[in-house]
C-alpha cells in the first residue's frame, strides 16, 4: 500500500472510530476495538514508509509517531524543496525540467576532471623516485589477501549507524542486525570484489543529495552536495583501509625502534 493510501485508510477509520465510540452498546465497543486495532496497524505502516523520509532516530529508539512529527518532516522536506533558482545572468527559472537541467551544467562544471599536463606527470614520477622505500614481497600478500569471515564481520560492526543509505537501501545497522541471515551473501560480495578487483556500476553509483546553506536558496553556490554511498561500496573501502592501516602503522613501529 502506498503512503498517500495508507494516509487516506487512517483517517478514515479514525472518523468510523470516533463514531463508534460515541456509541454506548455492547456491539459498538467491539466495533471499537477492532477500529482501534486496524488503526494502529495502519499506523505502523506508515511509520515505516515515513523512517524511509527520515534520519531521524526515533523509529530505531521505539518512539510512537504522532502529527507533530510528521508536520516537522514536512516542514523539512520542504525547506529542501528546488521550487525556483536564479541562474548566474540572473534568468529566475522555475519549470522542473528547466531546474534539472541548470543542476546537471552547474555541478558538471563544477566537478568536471582537468586533463594531467606533461609537467604534472613528470613531477610527479620524480617525487616518486625520491621514495626509497617500497613495498615488499610480504606487505604485498598481504595487500592482495582475500579477507576472512572473521576480519569482515570485525570491519561491518564498524561501520558507522545513522547514516542514509545510497540506493542498496542498506545501512550499518541492517548489517548488523541481520549479519546471520546476510553473512554468506556479504562473504561473498567481498570475495568476488577482492577477486576480480571490480565492482559493478550498481555498487560504485552514488546518489546526490543536495542540502541547504546559508544565503539565498536560489542561487545553487548556497546548496551543498551530498553523496549518498551504497554500503557495500563502504564495506569494501573500509576493508581495504583497514589493511593499509595496519601496515602503515607497523611500518612505523619498525622505524621507531
Amino acid at each position: 500500500m502506498k503512503r498517500k493510501e495508507v494516509q487516506l485508510r487512517v483517517m478514515e477509520l479514525q472518523t468510523r472510530l470516533r463514531q463508534a465510540s460515541t456509541r454506548r452498546s455492547r456491539v459498538a465497543d467491539e466495533e471499537t476495538k477492532i477500529l482501534l486495532a486496524k488503526v494502529r496497524r495502519l499506523e505502523e505502516e506508515q511509520a515505516i514508509l515515513w523512517r524511509r523520509w527520515s534520519s531521524l532516530r526515533w523509529v530505531r529508539e521505539g518512539e510512537a509517531s504522532s502529527k507533530f512529527f510528521f508536520s516537522l518532516l514536512k516542514a523539512k522536506h520542504a525547506k529542501e524543496e528546488i521550487m525556483c533558482l536564479t541562474t548566474d545572468e540572473g534568468q529566475k527559472i522555475e519549470e522542473e525540467t528547466t531546474i534539472m537541467q541548470e543542476l546537471h551544467q552547474f555541478y558538471t562544471n563544477l566537478y568536471h576532471q582537468d586533463a594531467v599536463s606533461a609537467e604534472d606527470t613528470q613531477l610527479r614520477k620524480k617525487t616518486l623516485a625520491l621514495i626509497d622505500k617500497k613495498v615488499s614481497v610480504q606487505q604485498n600478500e598481504m595487500l592482495i589477501a582475500v579477507s576472512g569471515p572473521l576480519e569482515i564481520m570485525q570491519v561491518v560492526s564498524k561501520l558507522k549507524n545513522d547514516k542514509a543509505p545510497g540506493i542498496d537501501g542498506m545501512t550499518a545497522e541492517f548489517l548488523n542486525e541481520l549479519w546471520m541471515m546476510e553473512e554468506k551473501e556479504i562473504n561473498e560480495f567481498v570475495l568476488q570484489f577482492w577477486n576480480t578487483d571490480t565492482l559493478s556500476w550498481k555498487k560504485r553509483i552514488g546518489v546526490i543529495k543536495l542540502i541547504p546553506k546559508s544565503g539565498d536558496r536560489q542561487k545553487l553556490k548556497n546548496w551543498r552536495p551530498l553523496t549518498l554511498l551504497n554500503t557495500g561500496y563502504k564495506l569494501g573501502r573500509r576493508i581495504a583501509n583497514t589493511i593499509l592501516n595496519f601496515l602503515t602503522c607497523k611500518e612505523l613501529a619498525e622505524r621507531t625502534q
